[in-house]
């Protein structure tokens, strides 16, 4: 089975425990690290086949989204990405 790891940033601490939470319901994925990047963005990196990296990937982007106050909607996406094809080494 092809392992990935998938990387979603979000902007301040609730994104980013929004998005986590709905990348490890979404899918089979274990949550590896979180990396504060600066100005309120954080990167959260989780891990597992291709299939589920992709499905909590996308299921942890419109909870990882800054919220318009006034409209409650997405007001600005943040970047999200799926690396596949890794060997053992470059997962640990």
């Amino acid at each position: 089975m092809s392992e990935a790891i998938g990387l979603l940033e979000t902007r301040g601490y609730v994104g980013l425990v929004e998005a986590s939470d709905a990348m490890v319901k979404a899918a089979n994925v274990q949550l590896i690290k979180s990396v504060p990047i600066g100005g309120a963005l954080i990167t959260t990196i989780v891990q597992g086949d291709v299939g589920s990296v992709k499905a909590a990937v996308e299921g942890g982007i419109p909870r990882g989204q800054p919220r318009c106050l006034s409209c409650d909607r997405p007001s600005g996406g943040r970047a999200a990405e799926v690396l596949h094809g890794l060997n053992e080494s470059s997962t640990h």
